[in-house]
C-alpha cells in the first residue's frame, strides 16, 4: 500500500487495550516455502531458527480506533542479537487509523484490506479478506466442543519489527477461552499472502471473546 504524506487518521498512540474475537492457526513451513513467499524484512532473514509460526485472523470489536479485521502471518521465530524474537511479516487491517497508529507505534507493516466476517448455519464462521478486489484470504471455521483458557503468560511473544531504520521491540499480553477449531475451507490469492494450503497446520483455534494489551515498545 502507498501512503501520500499527510493522509488524515485518527492518531492514537500506545499502550493499547483491545477486544476481540479471533482463529490462530498454527503450522509447520518448509524452508523453500519462507524463502519464496515469508515476506521477512531481509535483515531478519539469516536469523531464523524455528520454522514454526502463526496466522492470525482476527475481528477487534473494540480498540482505541474503532473496530477492525485483521490477518496476519508470522513466519517463525527469530535468534536476533542473543535474544528470541516472533515477527510479523504479512498484515492486512480494514481501518487506516490502524495502519498508520500501527506503524507509528510498533514498526507493524499494515496495510489496508476489505474484510467481511459472516455467521452461517451449523456454527460456521465465514471471513473474506480482498485487496481492491482481489482475494486475500478465504476461509471458513467450524468449532468443536473442548473449550480451554489460553493466555500469553504461558506462551509469551515478544516481536521485532523493523520498519524505517528503527528496531521496535514490543510484547503484547492476551488471555482468553479457546476451543479448537477445523477450517472447512482455506484459501489464499496469489502475490497476496503467503500460500499457507500448501504447508502442514499443527492446529487450529478459536477464541470467541480475548483481550488483548499492546504496551510502548522499545527499541534495540
Amino acid at each position: 500500500m502507498h501512503f501520500e504524506p499527510g493522509i488524515p487518521y485518527q492518531i492514537s498512540p500506545a499502550p493499547w487495550q483491545l477486544k476481540g474475537e479471533g482463529y490462530l492457526m498454527l503450522y509447520r513451513f518448509s524452508n523453500e516455502f519462507l524463502k519464496k513467499e515469508g515476506y521477512i524484512t531481509e535483515g531478519l532473514k539469516s536469523s531464523l531458527c524455528l520454522n514454526v509460526g502463526l496466522v492470525m485472523l482476527v475481528n477487534y470489536q473494540s480498540s482505541p480506533v474503532g473496530p477492525y479485521g485483521e490477518l496476519l502471518f508470522i513466519p517463525g521465530m527469530f535468534h536476533y542479537k542473543g535474544k528470541y524474537y516472533w515477527h510479523i511479516s504479512k498484515i492486512y487491517v480494514s481501518s487506516l487509523d490502524s495502519v498508520m497508529n500501527g506503524r507509528t507505534n510498533w514498526g507493524i507493516p499494515k496495510e489496508l484490506a476489505e474484510f467481511e466476517f459472516e455467521k452461517l448455519n451449523q456454527g460456521i464462521t465465514s471471513a473474506k479478506v480482498k485487496l481492491n478486489g482481489e482475494l486475500v484470504f478465504n476461509g471458513q471455521f467450524k468449532d468443536k466442543a473442548l473449550g480451554f483458557p489460553l493466555s500469553t503468560a504461558l506462551f509469551p511473544f515478544q516481536f521485532i519489527q523493523p520498519l524505517n531504520g528503527k528496531e521496535y521491540i514490543t510484547h503484547p499480553r492476551g488471555s482468553g477461552k479457546a476451543f479448537f477449531s477445523k477450517p472447512l475451507e482455506l484459501t489464499t490469492g496469489q502475490g497476496f499472502f503467503p500460500s499457507i494450503d500448501t504447508q502442514t497446520r499443527l492446529a487450529c483455534l478459536h477464541i470467541p471473546n480475548f483481550s488483548l494489551a499492546f504496551p510502548n515498545p522499545v527499541f534495540l
